[in-house]
């Protein structure tokens, strides 16, 4: 009888355990390669500004993005399609400012700076054994927005805003864990192109314009959260 149950038992752990087994329910990973896959993400986003931004900021943020992605096309052993991005980050670092008619009194105030993002582009699933690697590029609008405390009164606040093009490249792990839900662990940097530049120093003042800084550059975040796939 042990003889007998031997290859019974084998059998039903390795499906138990296998990236593809029944039990897991991950029907897209036995997806054949033609057939059209559809994706959804929420994320947390670790944000680092390593652009202009670190000048005037702290370069650590955190923030959030929402992802959606349609591969329809076999090229290889890859799905070809598009992917929609969507996200906010957000950095802050607070300062002493003078207090407004108080001889020598500070307080402390916080200086913001913000993106909303907005992309699309093409996408390259990659089917590796239990999990896809994902290939993003991307091209949008992003909206930024920076305030800098320079007293106790927000009416002095150094302000700039601006609506720029955005270019997104990012590498992503989908990792289905049960019934098609599952974690995205991936990386993503995106470069702003705006025209806006801000006095770096406002205790110097504007003296040499073609120093100011482009505060809005270059950041780079570390991406975990939930996706489902259809």
């Amino acid at each position: 009888m042990l003889a007998l149950g031997l290859p019974w038992l084998l059998s039903t752990t390795l499906a138990t355990v296998s990236p593809e087994g029944a039990e897991r329910g991950n029907t897209v990973l036995d997806r054949p390669l033609g057939e059209t896959t559809y994706s959804v993400a929420a994320v947390g986003r670790a944000a680092f500004l390593i652009g202009n931004g670190s000048a005037v900021m702290q370069p650590f943020g955190f923030g959030i993005a929402a992802q959606l992605r349609v591969h329809a096309l076999r090229l290889a052993r890859t799905r070809v399609g598009l992917a929609f991005h969507g996200g906010y980050a957000r950095w802050s670092e607070g300062q002493q400012v003078l207090q407004w008619g108080e001889d020598g009194e500070t307080m402390e105030r916080v200086s913001v700076l913000s993106v909303v993002d907005l992309s699309v582009g093409p996408s390259l699933q990659v089917p590796l054994g239990p999990l896809f690697v994902v290939l993003d590029g991307g091209v949008g609008v992003g909206i930024s927005q920076f305030e800098r405390p320079l007293s106790s009164r927000p009416e002095h606040d150094q302000q700039a805003a601006s609506a720029d093009l955005l270019l997104r490249a990012g590498l992503s792990l989908g990792i289905p864990l049960f019934r098609d839900h599952g974690l995205l662990v991936g990386v993503e940097v995106q470069q702003l192109f705006s025209g806006v530049r801000i006095v770096s120093d406002p205790a110097i003042g504007d003296v040499d314009p073609e120093k100011n800084l482009k505060v809005f550059d270059l950041h780079f975040s570390a991406l975990l959260g939930y996706q489902r796939w259809f």
